[in-house]
Parts: C-alpha cells; structure tokens; sequence
C-alpha cells in the first residue's frame, strides 16, 4: 500500500475485528494514525501507528475520556469511523 497522501491521517476505528479490519491496519502502513477502540484489544497488537484503546462506546466518560487522551496526543481526530452496534436477530416468517 503506497503512503497516506491526506491532510486526514488521525482516525478513531471502533470494532477493528470487524470486516474493516484489513483497512484499519492498512491505514495504519499508510502512515494513519490510528487508534482501534473495542471492549476487548487483548488481540490487537499495539505498532507506531497502531494504538489499542480500551472501552466501552455505550459509556460516556469513556468516550469522553478517549477523546481527550487521542486530542492530547495527535492534536485532533480527523475520521472517526463506528462500527459497534447492537444488532437484534428478527426472524420473518415465510
């Protein structure tokens, strides 16, 4: 993948185990800051550009609290891309 050649290389990616994940660590070779968010990141290797960040995105203070820890460190949040929701299994009839 060739380098990010973007003003827009801060980027917040909830649930990176999902179908996405393949793009947020590409993101990351590109040159992406990128800082993966989920309940669970004991899978996700922490690289330069590649920080875990543990939480809960139905909490406020979480949220909250990762927004100032990523503004802090990189200054801004260029995308943030959510990929957590509750889904509720509906089964139709035939």
């Amino acid at each position: 993948m060739q380098d990010l050649d973007s003003d827009w290389n801060v980027f917040i990616v909830s649930r990176p185990f999902s179908a996405y994940a393949d793009g947020v660590s590409g993101l990351a070779k590109a040159g992406a800051h990128v800082v993966a968010v989920d309940r669970d990141v004991r899978n996700l290797k922490e690289t330069k550009n590649l920080q875990p960040y543990q939480l809960d995105v139905t909490n406020w203070t979480d949220l909250k609290n990762m927004y100032l820890d990523v503004s802090a460190k990189y200054g801004r949040i260029d995308v943030v891309c959510n990929n957590a929701g509750l889904f509720e299994r509906i089964t139709t009839a035939h």
